[in-house]
């Protein structure tokens, strides 16, 4: 009940793990606003501000080739994610 496709492939390890754990990020998004616990998002809140530097940080270690690809993907995560606040 989280996102349809596990993160695509990166060129370096470092974006790739950050990659995969963001998209375990999303995926515990997914379940806390479908579960409607108001705490668990209010924590959700706090740490997507965190996620927010640490990707701003980790896209300027990127290839331009993985900028482009976790673009697509984050796009795609963020419709996941709101998606599951509208439901």
């Amino acid at each position: 009940t989280g996102t349809n496709t596990g993160a695509p492939k990166f060129s370096t390890p470092e974006v790739q793990k950050m990659a995969d754990e963001y998209t375990t990020f999303v995926n515990d998004y997914i379940a806390a606003a479908k579960s409607g616990d108001a705490t668990q998002m209010q924590a959700f809140s706090t740490k997507a501000q965190e996620w927010a530097t640490k990707m701003t940080a980790t896209a300027k270690t990127m290839s331009p080739e993985d900028v482009k690809v976790w673009t697509e993907y984050s796009m795609k995560l963020t419709e996941e994610m709101t998606k599951a606040l509208m439901k």
